[in-house]
């Protein structure tokens, strides 16, 4: 994502911040929307699977209650009660089924695609970041070499210009010198664009 910027927006050699490749990957692995879709995938994935297992778990139930009777309003001074009751109850069910063992294998495979496929998005975008770096890299060297090489051209080329100037090398020598300075030039400007 970050070599996408760089690569998009038209910045001077100087202006363009530097980077290391553990920070490439770090900004990617935060911000690439690939690997977060992937990542919502995965654990949805692992919580279905997880969730699975519930179905296997038995059914219990508890219940109680308590009652009391009287007659409201009172029908004397003092209220009659005419009882109490307390009851209790619980219930335990499990049921088990083919389509039971089914399900839990589907989620269970959904969870292992689901981590491939994060695995798989991660390495990729990974690769990417990685491949574009060291191209970077080495754009870079192609830069600096081009300007040394250069440098070198047109230090030949004045120093065959001086040499001509004082009768020692002819014309021939002179335009080699100078077209070889020329093509450096345009090296150079090649490999800064790239």
């Amino acid at each position: 994502m970050i070599i996408a910027i760089v690569a998009v927006l038209p910045l001077a050699a100087a202006d363009i911040p530097v980077i290391t490749l553990d920070e490439a990957l770090r900004s990617a692995a935060e911000n690439n929307i690939s690997i977060k879709s992937a990542e919502v995938t995965l654990n949805r994935s692992i919580r279905n699977a997880d969730n699975a297992m519930g179905a296997f778990m038995p059914d219990l139930r508890l219940s109680a209650g308590l009652q009391a009777g009287g007659n409201f309003p009172p029908a004397t001074e003092a209220p009659a009660y005419t009882g109490l009751t307390l009851n209790a109850g619980a219930s335990a069910s499990f049921s088990f089924s083919g389509s039971m063992i089914k399900d839990g294998e589907t989620r269970a495979l959904d969870r292992e695609d689901a981590i491939l496929t994060f695995q798989n998005d991660t390495k990729s975008i990974e690769q990417l970041i990685i491949t574009a770096y060291w191209t970077i890299a080495a754009n870079k060297i192609q830069a600096d070499n081009a300007s040394t090489l250069a440098e070198d051209a047109k230090t030949q080329y004045e120093s065959t210009l001086a040499m001509y100037n004082s009768g020692i090398s002819d014309e021939l020598a002179l335009n080699q010198a100078e077209l070889a300075y020329n093509q450096a030039m345009l090296t150079v400007k090649t490999a800064e664009d790239t």
